[in-house]
């Protein structure tokens, strides 16, 4: 399969302008890509051309008036990225203009002829810890759509049809599971329990299936007589909440979000190589 980087790769080998594609309702576009000399990390921009529901413009003694746009053209909205090749890891501006991972994955599959691109979020140093230390005895998953998420595997398909007919049998508006042992009888399969976890967290962080519970709870294996802790999986991910001030000049404004991205990504660069490896054991 097309990696990140040689999907986006072909799509600027192919010469501007660069396709745009449906993706969800939305005509997306990459604007730009730029790879560093030195260590390969690839920064862009992504565009979302809104040509429908434009919002009229006014002053503040003027009646509203259409927005008056030249024929094919529309509000271009954009998100920047940063992508490490040799982590394989991915930092996103989020922005509320329907830039998403699904969107984003979706482009990629266009033009990357039918690949399938998902995207994992990264739990934070604090969580992993957690989990690591823990010996799982329940995971606990609430979901309002299950026939919404996307199963690729044989355990995902299987998960996801028991919960599609428990909420079919009782009627329900959302499923609300929990799988555990009873405490000191032992922990559930942990292979088992990650794939499971990191199948639902891939629907979660791309807006599939309306999963509003996803947690891990167990025994610290340090402290047997502690409480139960529970981790998260839904907030206890890794991601920087900054809002920052930019100015109209799009270039001057893309290279403050790529600096904002690439200085965050160098913070947790240590962390990062450890998780990376942490995730392929």
């Amino acid at each position: 399969m097309p990696t990140f980087s040689s999907a986006l790769n072909s799509v600027v080998a192919g010469g501007r302008p660069y396709p745009v594609h449906d993706v969800k309702g939305a005509r997306l576009r990459l604007d730009r890509l730029e790879v560093h000399p030195q260590n390969g990390m690839m920064f862009g921009e992504i565009i979302r051309l809104q040509s429908d529901d434009i919002p009229g413009m006014a002053s503040p003694t003027s009646d509203r008036e259409r927005l008056p746009l030249p024929d094919g053209y529309g509000l271009a909205h954009s998100m920047v990225f940063a992508y490490d090749p040799s982590l394989d890891m991915l930092a996103m501006q989020r922005v509320r203009n329907g830039i998403n991972t699904v969107r984003t994955a979706g482009y990629l599959r266009q033009v990357a002829d039918g690949a399938v691109y998902s995207f994992l979020p990264i739990l934070r140093r604090d969580a992993l810890e957690r989990v690591s230390n823990l010996t799982c005895q329940k995971i606990r998953v609430k979901v309002a759509n299950p026939q919404e998420l996307t199963a690729i595997g044989t355990d995902d398909l299987t998960v996801q049809a028991a919960m599609r007919t428990l909420q079919d049998l009782s009627g329900s508006s959302y499923v609300d599971v929990s799988l555990g042992v009873s405490r000191g009888v032992g922990s559930l399969r942990s292979r088992t329990v990650v794939a499971i976890a990191q199948w639902l967290m891939s629907n979660a962080v791309e807006d599939r299936g309306g999963i509003s519970v996803l947690s891990i709870e167990g025994q610290d294996e340090d402290d047997p007589e502690a409480a139960e802790e529970a981790v998260n999986l839904l907030t206890d991910r890794l991601q920087v909440d900054q809002v920052l001030s930019l100015g109209d000049d799009f270039q001057a404004n893309y290279q403050e979000r790529k600096r904002f991205l690439q200085a965050k990504f160098e913070e947790q660069r240590e962390y990062l190589q450890y998780y990376a490896a942490a995730a392929s054991e």
